[in-house]
C-alpha cells in the first residue's frame, strides 16, 4: 500500500459500546452491508499481510454476490480501499468481521466508506464527496470516488439479476 505516512496503518479497534454507531442505526441496506463485511477482511489484509485475509475477502464476495460479479466487485473494492489509504495520512481504523464485540459497530472511517457508496447509489454527489472528503482526511479523493461510483453501477446489475432471478423470469431453460 503506497502511503503519504510509511506509518500509518490499517488498525483493528474494538467498539466502544456507549460512543460507537451501531449498523441498525445506519440507512444501509443489505448490498451495503455486505460491501462493508467484504471491505472489513480488506482492511485487515492491509493491517495484517499474514492473514492472507484478501483471499477470504474474494471467497466472501463470490458467496454473498456470486459468479460474475463477486471478484468484480471485490477488486474494485481492493482499488478503493487501496486510493483512501494512499490519500489519508493516517490508518483506517476498521471493526474486524469476526470480534463478536465489534461487528455490529461501525468506526468513523467505515461508515465514511460505506457512507459514500450509499450516497452515490442514492444519486447524493454531495454527499458521496462529504463522505469520501472525511475519509480522505481532505485530500484528493477522485480515485476513491471513481471506484465507489464503479461499485454502485455494479450494485444495479447484481440487484436487477436478483430480481429477475426471485420473480422467475429471465433465466434459459432447455425443454
Amino acid at each position: 500500500m503506497a502511503s503519504k505516512n510509511p506509518n500509518n496503518q490499517t488498525v483493528h479497534t474494538h467498539a466502544d459500546t456507549k460512543t460507537s454507531l451501531r449498523l441498525d442505526q445506519t440507512n444501509f441496506d443489505e448490498y451495503e452491508y455486505n460491501i462493508l463485511q467484504v471491505s472489513r477482511l480488506l482492511f485487515l489484509a492491509f493491517h495484517c499481510p499474514k492473514s492472507y485475509a484478501w483471499v477470504n475477502a474474494y471467497y466472501l464476495a463470490e458467496q454473498i454476490f456470486s459468479v460474475p460479479y463477486g471478484s468484480t466487485i471485490c477488486t474494485t473494492l481492493l482499488k478503493a480501499v487501496n486510493a483512501a489509504c494512499r490519500s489519508r495520512k493516517s490508518g483506517i481504523n476498521y471493526h474486524d468481521t469476526n470480534c463478536e464485540k465489534c461487528k455490529e459497530f461501525l468506526t468513523d472511517e467505515e461508515y465514511y466508506f460505506i457512507g459514500a457508496l450509499h450516497q452515490t447509489r442514492q444519486n447524493n454527489k454531495s454527499g458521496a464527496k462529504v463522505s469520501a472528503m472525511l475519509l480522505c482526511e481532505g485530500s484528493s479523493f477522485d480515485e476513491f470516488l471513481q471506484y465507489i461510483f464503479e461499485l454502485s453501477n455494479i450494485s444495479n446489475h447484481v440487484l436487477d439479476m436478483s430480481n429477475r432471478n426471485l420473480s422467475g423470469g429471465g433465466n434459459y431453460e432447455l425443454n
